[in-house]
Parts: C-alpha cells; structure tokens; sequence
C-alpha cells in the first residue's frame, strides 16, 4: 500500500511540475522531479564495502612482495590472457602466488566465447584491471585500479558439442 501511494505522490509531483513548465516557458522543455527514494541506486552495504577493502589490502600487499623479488625470479613469470596479452609483472605476480601453476588467464565470460567452461567449484584469481576515469567534461582525470576475477585454463573445461 505504502509503494502505491508513493507512486501515487510521484505521479502527481511529476505532473504538477510539467504543468506549471509548460505554462511558465512554452518551449516544451521538462524538469523532471527527483526520483522517488524506491528508485534510486542500490548502495553497497558496510559488510560489502568491508570485504571488498580486505580483498585489495591482501592484493596490495601480495604485490609489493611481488616487487621486492630479484630480477631473475621475476623474469621466470610469464602469464598471457586469453586474448593474447601479456599480464604486467606484478599481475602476473598476484596470479602465481594465489595459483602457483597459472598459465593461462581469461575472465568467465571470455572462457565461455572461446568455447570453454570454467568448472563448478573453482575458485578465481583476482588481479588489477586499470581503468582511466574521466572527469564530468571528458578530459582524462587519472588511473584507477578495480580488482577483476580471472580464471586460469586448468580451471576450465571444454564445451561439448550438443
């Protein structure tokens, strides 16, 4: 009942506001009203936001032991993507201390574009992806990194042909 007649108050806000535009300025332009709170965006929870700042302190922290390897070991560590691309080191680093024989990498849904199924159970390899944000007028406001699950080929399976 509650939903219904927040709608309801909406509806008529919405309307109201459309009329007294339509009279004021006859340029058909419309305000929209701001949107009722049952509408808007879901927010992560604190437990959400918790986990995911444990999840990038672990990787941080994987990383800069990583980093502190002699040239020689590092040079050992080679990971590609399925796309081709080489894995920067201290990615490549992150995915062989959580997977010490990874090879391989891909994310589920490209596994699944080259006609493979990670298996049930399996758990992923969380790396950094960089990202270039934007500010508000489009010029470029800097590098941020987000944590991405990857999986590795001998966690997958191939599809069988129906």
């Amino acid at each position: 009942m509650k939903k219904i007649s927040l709608i309801n108050k909406w509806i008529a806000g919405y309307f109201a506001e459309l009329r007294k535009n339509i009279l004021q300025n006859c340029k058909n332009t419309l305000i929209l009203p701001p949107s009722p709170q049952h509408m808007k965006t879901r927010q992560p929870t604190p437990e959400q936001k918790a986990a995911a700042a444990e999840r990038r302190a672990a990787l941080t922290a994987l990383a800069k032991q990583a980093a502190a390897l002699p040239i020689e070991e590092r040079m050992k560590w080679t990971v590609a993507t399925i796309e081709g691309h080489p894995l920067s080191f201290k990615n490549a680093a992150l995915a062989m201390m959580q997977r010490p024989t990874v090879s391989l990498v891909g994310g589920f849904q490209q596994w699944r574009k080259a006609g493979r199924m990670v298996r049930k159970g399996e758990k992923a390899i969380g790396i950094f992806l960089p990202m270039v944000r934007t500010s508000d007028d489009g010029e470029n406001a800097g590098i941020a990194f987000r944590v991405v699950n990857v999986f590795d080929i001998s966690q997958t399976e191939e599809i069988a042909a129906a």
